[in-house]
């Protein structure tokens, strides 16, 4: 696995575009990676692996290898379908019906369905849940409404056509539609995730996901290690684990990067930035 130092924060796309195999990461093997295993850092333990709840970056950026929703962000900054197949809006653009690709599956192998997405957004909507995200999703028809205690559930504009066809409609035209749904308070849950308190389950052999890993072992405040989702729907995914190891100190981090414990580094210290600027290993990201 080819070494690199990231500055700043490294970036889902950062990461997706190692596990896909692109060319510029095939060649070469340092730290404690094994080829098909990325071993690299993140600053903090992540709050909780709950998009619905999530506020902070770490906690996004797990939940981004874990999860996949209808849209992504490619390489050069515009958004693609992921789940979704295509998608057709009336002519004042407040109604969007979508359709998923089919054959996508959830980590145990079942389908994923428009239910799920309704049931994910829904929740977040709900005041029980206790969402500070649920703002985000005030451009739904109904929805804070529902979410501040005023209106009813089934008044939101999330509906379910068929197993593979969502409807969502708008208050008013969303000239970022895909951009919004891209984010991951968008992803769909499996029911089977959520616990009886309406809380996600986190324990490696409960939590059922649908990006490109599973979880496979979460040490708090030492460790969290994914695993290649097989049901995965795009095949391209080629590393089998990414190890990150919970490091607060960046000068910790970048030791153990030049003793070649990591294979990737996340958070360049300040001072050390100029000094590796010229290092064809450093990325900026």
């Amino acid at each position: 696995m080819k070494k690199f130092l990231l500055f700043f924060i490294m970036t889902v796309l950062a990461i997706t575009s190692v596990a896909c195999g692109k060319k510029e990461t095939q060649k070469a093997s340092a730290g404690k990676g094994e080829g098909d295993r990325l071993v690299t850092n993140i600053s903090s333990d992540p709050y909780t692996l709950d998009s619905a709840i999530a506020t902070d970056s770490t906690s996004g950026y797990i939940i981004g290898q874990l999860f996949s929703s209808l849209y992504t962000q490619d390489s050069d900054g515009k958004y693609q379908n992921e789940l979704a197949e295509k998608e057709e809006v009336n002519a004042d653009g407040t109604e969007y019906t979508i359709h998923l690709k089919k054959d996508i599956k959830w980590s145990d192998g079942s389908p994923i369905t428009a239910n799920d997405f309704e049931f994910a957004w829904k929740r977040l909507l709900n005041p029980k849940t206790g969402s500070m995200n649920a703002t985000e999703m005030y451009f739904i028809k109904g929805a804070e409404a529902y979410n501040t205690g005023k209106g009813e559930e089934g008044q939101v504009g999330i509906q379910v056509v068929d197993p593979q066809t969502l409807k969502v409609t708008l208050e008013h035209p969303v000239a970022s539609i895909k951009q919004k749904l891209a984010s991951s308070l968008f992803i769909p849950l499996a029911k089977k995730s959520i616990d009886d308190n309406n809380k996600l389950k986190t324990d490696p052999k409960e939590l059922i996901t649908n990006g490109p890993f599973t979880l496979k072992e979460w040490k708090h405040n030492q460790v969290i290690t994914v695993q290649k989702n097989k049901e995965f729907y795009d095949k391209k995914v080629t590393l089998k684990e990414i190890e990150f190891r919970i490091i607060p100190d960046s000068k910790t981090a970048y030791q153990l990067f030049k003793s070649k414990e990591l294979d990737l580094l996340s958070g360049l210290p300040q001072e050390m930035i100029e000094k590796e600027k010229g290092n064809k290993e450093y990325k900026r990201v």
